[in-house]
């Protein structure tokens, strides 16, 4: 009798098991890095004291934002996303003087829009697109004093913390 046939029988159920959970985790890895969100446009508009953002999306994202200091900054959140902006578009213009973006951790990605002068969020506002499942995030930064960004700091702590 062949014994290495029987052997080799025994544990044929063995390996199927494992090559179809190692199918498995570089499926599941593959998904994972894929990005579910397409930021596709970046734009800065100026006037009067005031900078507008508006970055536009592939769909509705949700989003999360908090003020930093040193520098001064609005870091905004989002879930993994893949930011396909023209780089020229990402010049240093009215309150913005510098702009980063990138995946910062297991399904999550970032956009940080840094100032060299204090600001007041005048709002962050996301609204559909007409005609489509994108969706425009508007924000406005408002020129301000050391001391009110200070205070919106301070409104942000006691926010958070509850």
């Amino acid at each position: 009798m062949n014994t290495s046939f029987c052997r080799s029988a025994q544990f044929a159920p063995v390996q199927l098991m494992l090559s179809l959970a190692g199918l498995l985790f570089y499926i599941a890895g593959a998904l994972a890095s894929e990005p579910t969100l397409l930021a596709s446009r970046y734009n800065v508009i100026e006037g009067g004291g005031q900078t507008g953002v508006i970055v536009e999306f592939d769909q509705n994202p949700v989003l999360n934002w908090v003020l930093l200091r040193g520098p001064y900054r609005l870091s905004i959140d989002l879930p993994r996303t893949k930011f396909a902006f023209e780089p020229e578009a990402l010049k240093a213009k009215g309150l913005i003087s510098h702009v980063r973006f990138g995946d910062v951790g297991e399904a999550k990605s970032r956009l940080i829009l840094t100032s060299r002068v204090p600001f007041k969020i005048g709002n962050v506002d996301l609204q559909p697109v007409s005609g489509g499942s994108k969706h425009r995030l508007h924000v406005s930064l408002v020129a301000a004093t050391v001391a009110e960004f200070d205070a919106a700091l301070h409104d942000q702590a006691q926010t958070t913390a509850a």
